[in-house]
């Protein structure tokens, strides 16, 4: 069997895209890498099998060989931006799980592949997410919500699982972005009325009911849904929740704003699902001036905070001239100042407790410190801008990668 290089992994995404894009048939596009290139044929099919699947965001079963996966992330991410390259990892994350399920095998190579594409992702549109996207919208029975509340009342971290006959594409890319996504839930039959909110953790989009992780997933549904399986083939979205509470003061969901249009869901809107924007204005769920009799109660706390090295820190931020360690930003003011933040790679309070040390510390523009806060991309000390005054410590790095992944296991509903 012929290797399969470089040059014919070119043409073969070319030739994948083209059948996917119906430019040409399944069959065309088999013998044309097979008589130019000398590709193999069932090889050839695996590759316009992985292109599709990973375009969708389902997962494949066959595979590529290591450049190929890396080439194809590439191109995807080139043509399609992060939302394609979303869906094309998700396909991937897939894959790997279902490879490593029924292999007994690592996939070590193709995982520091799809870490490495998820930074991408996540510099690259976490922040435009993050504006333009609050939430998701849905519907479902009371007694299924009731049930996903009283397991939060006991454990909120506990995940509960819902189907669905709608494709949830974009909330995938909210979460594998790190993003926390709430869920405003209007009760079927009881009017256009928000009245459930709980933290979207998991999506699982054209479930197989032999997949592993579907099946965990099924065993953590409503009781009374156990049996329902995956409704002949018509849920085409599993998703899993914690968190769920009944809104003390339920709105309508006529206040929700579509993600797609900029429009707010009309009263009638017929679908369960819809990305969705919160407008301060409109949908404040906090009673209004003219609402309140009485003024807030107010009671006396005693605070313990962390003393922080104010010096410290003003110090490296003139070693680094208040220029960004990651991404080179230098903030200018219009007084002719620069701007700067601090951040402790292990932060400095309960429960992590790090140390207020120069190790610890790098110097970050506004919008890098929001990333590294929320723990929302890893970082080699390799891709920081150094100074030979400041050094950092590997073991700060390892910790703060280390609540990367954890925090990212915990949204998929993994043991971290």
């Amino acid at each position: 069997m012929r290797k399969v290089t470089r040059d014919i992994i070119h043409a073969s995404y070319e030739v994948a895209k083209k059948t996917h894009e119906k430019q040409m048939t399944l069959k065309q596009g088999l013998d044309l890498l097979q008589s130019k290139y000398g590709m193999n044929r069932n090889t050839a099919t695996d590759y316009i099998y992985t292109y599709v699947h990973m375009v969708k965001g389902e997962r494949f079963c066959r595979t590529t060989n290591i450049d190929g996966t890396e080439y194809y992330l590439t191109k995807i991410y080139e043509e399609g931006g992060p939302p394609k390259l979303l869906n094309a990892l998700n396909a991937l994350r897939l894959h790997l799980d279902y490879y490593e399920a029924t292999r007994n095998t690592s996939v070590r190579a193709r995982r520091a592949i799809y870490n490495r594409f998820f930074d991408i992702t996540t510099e690259a549109s976490a922040s435009d997410l993050r504006e333009r996207c609050t939430g998701v919208f849905s519907r479902n029975h009371r007694m299924y919500l009731e049930h996903a509340a009283q397991v939060a009342n006991g454990n909120p971290q506990q995940i509960v699982t819902f189907r669905s006959s709608s494709v949830w594409r974009s909330a995938i890319g909210l979460l594998e972005q790190g993003i926390d996504v709430q869920i405003y839930f209007a009760v079927v039959d009881e009017g256009p009325i928000i009245r459930f909110k709980a933290w979207l953790r998991r999506v699982i989009l054209h479930p197989d009911r032999r997949d592993i992780e579907v099946k965990r997933l099924l065993r953590l549904a409503p009781p009374k849904t156990k049996t329902e399986g995956l409704w002949k083939g018509k849920v085409l979205t599993l998703f899993a929740i914690s968190d769920c509470y009944k809104l003390p003061r339920p709105f309508p969901m006529s206040r929700l704003k579509k993600v797609r249009d900029g429009q707010f869901i009309a009263e009638d809107y017929g679908y369960s699902y819809s990305l969705v924007t919160l407008d301060d204005e409109e949908i404040s769920i906090i009673p209004k001036a003219s609402d309140v009799v009485e003024p807030p109660a107010r009671f006396e706390a005693v605070v313990t905070r962390v003393i922080r090295d104010i010096a410290l820190v003003r110090r490296l931020k003139r070693l680094h001239e208040d220029r960004c360690q990651r991404c080179g930003l230098r903030l200018e003011l219009r007084d002719g100042s620069a701007y700067s933040e601090g951040h402790h790679l292990k932060p400095l309070g309960r429960p992590h407790e790090g140390p207020d040390i120069p190790e610890n510390l790098l110097v970050l523009c506004p919008n890098c410190h929001a990333l590294f806060d929320l723990f929302g991309i890893q970082i080699e000390i390799r891709q920081l801008r150094a100074h030979p005054e400041h050094r950092l410590a590997d073991e700060y790095i390892a910790y703060h990668n280390s609540e990367v992944r954890r925090r990212r296991q915990m949204k998929l509903g993994e043991k971290p």
